[in-house]
């Protein structure tokens, strides 16, 4: 996972067809039955401040493992140019587990 993270603004995240494989060999995409959380860090691995994680990302009903929640303007974040990596956990249950982690790119918005 690659993105934008814009300065000062609420931004969407979202993971795409999350999905585990089933004792045929078939794609599972995940449902609402699954847990997903995202905690957001500098470079060096340390929690940016503002919020309190981890945070949950919500099933988006009818979608194939669509899971989404907003970045809130309020979590501090550092100079543009610089990357905060994103780090998905993910509980479907046991033996279901999984971590996932994604870079954003840290931009002003311009127009």
């Amino acid at each position: 996972m690659s993105g934008l993270l814009f300065l000062d603004n609420d931004s969407l995240l979202r993971a795409r067809q999350l999905s585990t494989i089933d004792q045929t060999g078939a794609v599972v995409y995940l449902t609402s039955a699954a847990t997903v959380q995202y905690t957001l860090t500098d470079s060096a691995g340390v929690a940016l401040g503002g919020e309190t994680w981890p945070q949950a990302l919500a099933y988006v009903p009818g979608s194939q493992g669509f899971f989404q929640g907003v970045i809130r303007d309020t979590v501090v974040l550092p100079p543009a140019g610089s990357t905060v990596l994103a780090t998905l956990t993910v509980d479907n249950g046991a033996d279901q587990r999984g971590t996932l982690t994604g870079r954003l790119t840290v931009q002003e918005r311009t127009w």
